[in-house]
């Protein structure tokens, strides 16, 4: 109480008002990924840092050996697609790699060979510049072909680390016994080879130190349900009073900082957990304290700091749209140092001017006929998008939306005719050279496979972006259409469960294919009666390749394939 009275006192001197804060329209497209205040950060903070380098240096220098399943994890959380909502290239690549590697390993642990595993598998996965080594191209005696390189050429913040493996042998090891799942004895779930080409893609990728046999796969035993789930909801239950009073607490000193100081703080998305998020915003009025205490000793005015939006990541920078990041690592001086020297009449009007362009961004795709246009967070404030977007009104005020290709000759003499049959299909406006040597890839990639956007360059005439619309719009469409068909009978499904298990929450693991979460659903339902029993109800349930407990003991993983 004493910290929010200081605060109002403290800024009662400075009536500024409260800027509203504008949604972009990248959320309309992207709402499960990361929030518009966070729209640049690609990079990983602590807790991300912190699980990428789970094994550590050990008292003589050596280091630990990590089990394969943790260096997956590793994987997956270097090349999350989340970590590329602004470049969309790159993501949709890091999507398709995963994909194909959830393909690999049910291949390697599939009995016998399928039609599917006859060929060699492309992984192509974009690192941060510093996250991977940069081995020169090579193919070894087993037949996998290595690259791990930026784009010649390129300031490019990626590096893109490109494997060949070939065909997964399959798993031809008997099935683990009852009594070997007891003993804690390895599943044997990869043969040799595979989990060898394996350990190949993770050291490609920068995650060296694994072991194919751990300890650590050894005892992972997979308990049956009915025992893991009644231990698992005590567990969850301890941590619920911990994890509800850390988020009162971050509530409150939000609203105090917003009040006292009318600025908006906020924390990037799944980078901290409650305990730290409740540290970093004291930390955070600690700093806004000092600027008081040093406007008092000084006897000058405080800075005015309204309307500044404030995001606590893992470097400090002003991004393109005027949200002010600080570094979690720093001290609360470093904090009240950078805030007492930002240009915050600089970042407010950076903040109105990127308010405009997505006001103009949403004006133009209702003229054009289409469900949005948006581009990437560093060109976002870019004379030549905002030339593209003014020239692409005058050629809609003059033509109308686009049409289909068989209408588009009767609709040019009518420009007040029928809407657009396209007003589902986001286009994504591409620089005109992200990088050299994806020139060409660019060009042919038109159409999101996975997400059914289309994408135009910059530096595309008018015309010319109609004309990809026409082309492509339809195909577009169709894909929006079966990926939300295909969304809603999973959101069905996981209604369904949801309501007759008296469960809070049900979602998958990413590691996860969406056959597999189905498949579990379906399972869940049909044990419903027993469940009930294991005390399930107002769990968190994430559907995962294993029984655990999260870290933070918010949410409950089970093994998709689980024993009852």
């Amino acid at each position: 109480m004493q910290t929010v009275q200081h605060l109002a006192a403290a800024r009662s001197r400075s009536g500024s008002a409260i800027l509203s804060f504008t949604a972009s329209t990248w959320g309309a497209l992207w709402a499960s990924k990361a929030s518009d205040v966070g729209r640049d950060v690609v990079a990983w903070g602590p807790q991300q840092l912190h699980q990428q380098q789970q094994y550590a240096a050990t008292a003589d220098g050596s280091k630990q050996s990590i089990p394969l399943k943790t260096a997956l994890r590793q994987l997956y959380k270097r090349v999350h697609p989340d970590l590329f909502t602004d470049y969309p290239a790159e993501q949709a690549e890091n999507e398709r790699s995963f994909k194909l590697l959830q393909d690999y390993l049910h291949q390697a642990r599939s009995p016998t060979t399928g039609p599917a595993s006859r060929t060699a598998y492309n992984f192509r996965f974009y690192l941060m510049s510093q996250g991977i080594s940069e081995p020169a191209a090579s193919q070894s005696d087993d037949g996998t072909t290595t690259a791990s390189s930026p784009p010649p050429g390129s300031s490019s913040p990626f590096k893109l680390a490109q494997l060949s493996l070939p065909p997964p042998q399959p798993n031809r090891r008997p099935p683990v016994t009852a009594s070997a799942k007891a003993s804690g004895s390895s599943s044997g779930q990869l043969s040799a080879p595979a989990a060898r080409a394996l350990v190949k893609l993770l050291e490609l990728c920068g995650i060296t130190g694994v072991a194919m046999d751990s300890q650590g796969d050894q005892q992972d035993v997979d308990l049956k349900l009915t025992t893991f789930i009644p231990e698992a909801a005590e567990v969850v239950r301890q941590h619920e009073s911990g994890v509800s009073r850390h988020e009162v607490q971050v509530a409150n000193i939000r609203a105090a900082i917003r009040l006292s100081w009318q600025v908006v703080a906020g924390l990037q998305r799944d980078m901290f957990l409650g305990e730290q998020q409740v540290q970093l915003l004291q930390r955070l009025t600690q700093a806004l304290n000092i600027l008081s205490d040093q406007a008092d000793s000084d006897q000058a005015d405080l800075p005015n700091l309204s309307g500044l939006h404030i995001l606590i990541t893992d470097k400090t920078y002003l991004n393109s749209q005027g949200t002010l990041c600080l570094d979690a690592s720093d001290s609360a001086d470093d904090w009240a140092d950078c805030l007492g020297g930002v240009d915050a009449d600089y970042a407010r009007d950076k903040k109105s001017n990127a308010a405009a362009v997505r006001q103009l961004e949403s004006q133009v795709a209702a003229a054009v006929g289409v469900r949005m246009l948006f581009t990437a967070g560093p060109y976002l404030m870019t004379h030549e998008y905002r030339q593209f977007l003014e020239r692409l009104a005058a050629h809609s005020a003059e033509h109308g939306p686009v049409q289909p290709p068989r209408a588009a000759a009767a609709s040019s003499s009518n420009s007040n005719g029928a809407g657009s049959t396209y007003s589902s299909v986001p286009v994504y406006v591409a620089p005109p050279y992200q990088y050299p040597q994806q020139a060409s890839e660019q060009q042919q990639q038109v159409v999101h496979e996975s997400v059914g956007y289309i994408m135009v360059k910059m530096d595309d005439s008018a015309q010319q972006i109609y004309h990809t619309v026409q082309v492509y719009g339809a195909t577009a469409a169709g894909i929006l259409a079966t990926k939300q068909q295909q969304q809603q009978e999973v959101a069905d499904l996981t209604s369904s469960v949801r309501s007759r298990l008296a469960i809070r929450r049900l979602f998958k693991d990413e590691l996860i294919s969406t056959d597999e979460f189905k498949s579990a659903c379906k399972r869940l339902l049909y044990h419903r009666d027993l469940l009930l029993r294991c005390n399930i109800e107002g769990l968190s349930i994430r559907v995962s390749d294993k029984n655990k407990v999260a870290c933070d003991g918010s949410v409950v993983d089970i093994a998709w394939n689980f024993e009852v």
